[in-house]
């Protein structure tokens, strides 16, 4: 279905999270799961872009830009050890000739690394070092490489901030032009199913896009801010819901929205969520009432909707917890990193961990977050 949808959005600029969420009432059960909480920070005496893990959770991979611009690897100290000067120990740091702009785990050994001069490289982790396996250049012609995704077992999806999207096989080394001439990419995410791109961008817009077909229209365009030009600047998918998407953007404001491309309607939950961009949301991997999101205000925090009532009240039927009409009123947040100086610029999340990149040179590690499943980061 092409065209403008119309989206009907239950927010208001008026009210901020902790007004619309009514946090007042959530503080004592937000303390109970600090309490049980192990945080940890370390220093990595470069600005971190992006964080990701590696090896099922037993390794941690970033990327630094800046000055001392480089892709280090990290693991987990023991605890059991008498004295532990960090929490993880540093096993290999590769310096990187231009700044990074994005990270895309590929596999369990496997990542990508896009770059501001537009080129991005496919390096292997194998015996705690970095192999560059390949190395793929001016993919947007001329354009920075500014978001990645990951497509299929051979492919990856890459946004420009000059608005082109590209397909890079990176086994054939062959690129694929998906658009060119709109707004510059902000965000990128791959739909449940595996067929399926939304795009978002800086004039605020999101695409969805179909790649089984070659040079595309978007089959879907969506704004899920009420702000005007208000850029799109994280887009996550839900594993189980395949059309569940949610949106971060440079407002402050953070999306629930079904796009199923057969909906007359695009119906959205918005609300303020923080006081400055949003930098990543993303749905727990296997808990799919758990969601956390960042923001450059500093602030890292983690959304439960278990008890959200799914009963839709308008037409009596049931939906997902992310569109009810109750959310604000029964949805549960632990702060994780309330707003303070240093941007978090990316998280990833295992288990019951949530690693974090702080812009102001370190790393965070929040371990035993309360998500109803699994162990802490693995050693």
């Amino acid at each position: 279905m092409e065209g403008w949808m119309t989206i009907v959005s239950k927010w208001s600029a008026e009210n901020g999270i902790e007004d619309a969420f009514g946090l007042s009432a959530f503080v004592d059960k937000g303390e109970a799961k600090r309490r049980g909480r192990s945080d940890h920070s370390q220093q990595s005496f470069t600005k971190l872009r992006k964080v990701s893990f590696l090896h099922n959770g037993s390794r941690v991979v970033w990327i630094g830009y800046s000055e001392g611009r480089c892709v280090s690897l990290w693991k987990r100290c023991q605890e059991d050890v008498e004295v532990v000067a960090d929490p993880f120990e540093e096993l290999c740091r590769l310096p990187l000739h231009v700044d990074p702009y994005d990270l895309c785990a590929l596999g369990p050994t496997l990542f990508c690394i896009s770059f501001t001069n537009g080129e991005i490289s496919v390096f292997k982790s194998v015996d705690e070092e970095f192999i560059k396996e390949k190395e793929f250049r001016n993919v947007h012609r001329n354009g920075d490489a500014r978001c990645l995704c990951h497509f299929d077992n051979h492919s990856i999806i890459s946004g420009s901030s000059n608005g082109s999207l590209a397909k890079v096989d990176i086994e054939s080394g062959v690129v694929t032009a998906i658009s060119n001439g709109k707004s510059g990419v902000r965000s990128i995410c791959m739909l449940s199913g595996g067929t399926m791109v939304a795009s978002g961008h800086s004039l605020g817009q999101v695409l969805i896009w179909d790649c089984r077909e070659g040079w595309m229209k978007p089959s879907m365009v969506c704004v899920p801010s009420k702000r005007r030009l208000d850029a799109v600047t994280a887009i996550a998918n839900h594993f189980a819901q395949a059309n569940m998407l949610s949106f971060g953007t440079d407002h402050g404001v953070v999306s629930f929205c079904d796009v199923r491309a057969n909906s007359k309607d695009l119906t959205t939950n918005s609300f303020d969520a923080a006081t400055s961009t949003i930098t990543q949301v993303a749905f727990h991997p296997e808990c799919g009432n758990h969601l956390v999101c960042a923001s450059a205000d500093g602030s890292l925090v983690h959304w439960d909707v278990s008890a959200v009532n799914t009963n839709n009240i308008s037409s009596g039927t049931r939906q997902s917890p992310w569109l009810s009409e109750t959310l604000s009123q029964n949805v549960e947040l632990d702060t994780l990193r309330a707003p303070m100086f240093g941007s978090v610029n990316s998280f990833a999340i295992k288990d019951t961990t949530v690693v974090a990149a702080i812009d102001m040179c370190m790393l965070y590690s929040y371990e035993n977050v309360s998500f109803p499943i699994g162990t802490s980061l693995p050693h």
